[in-house]
């Protein structure tokens, strides 16, 4: 009678090194910019910076046009006299992201890269109050 138990362990052992490249090569892959996933992709290209301004029921400019797919930097600043935030919403795909964690207190300043990964129209607004 032939001892299989080597040849057992050795199947196994190859089957949970196959998951484990599967489980880590996918998202290696979208980080070093697979297809089809544009956010995840590393870009050469320069960084693009956009001032916005936040006060009472305006946001300043009104409009601003930007690559897709390429990363954008807003620098965001409270220039009201109350609290102030910014979402970014994309409708077509259900995307509603409030950038910072806590409100910009007036005068303050604060920084954020983004990558639109698709064209389109995205809706920006401040979610404090009635703003």
């Amino acid at each position: 009678m032939v001892d299989c138990t080597h040849w057992r362990r050795l199947r196994a052992l190859l089957f949970l090194l196959a998951l484990a490249v599967l489980f880590v090569s996918a998202p290696l892959a979208r980080a070093l910019g697979s297809p089809g996933r544009d956010h995840w992709r590393v870009s050469t290209a320069p960084d693009v910076r956009v001032a916005i301004s936040l006060s009472e029921f305006a946001i300043a400019p009104a409009s601003v046009t930007v690559p897709s797919g390429e990363p954008v930097t807003l620098v965001v600043t409270n220039a009201g006299g109350a609290q102030h935030n910014l979402v970014v919403e994309f409708a077509p795909r259900g995307i509603s992201q409030r950038l910072f964690p806590t409100n910009l207190l007036p005068g303050e300043t604060r920084e954020v890269t983004l990558v639109f990964d698709a064209p389109g129209d995205w809706e920006m607004y401040c979610p404090v109050g009635n703003h």
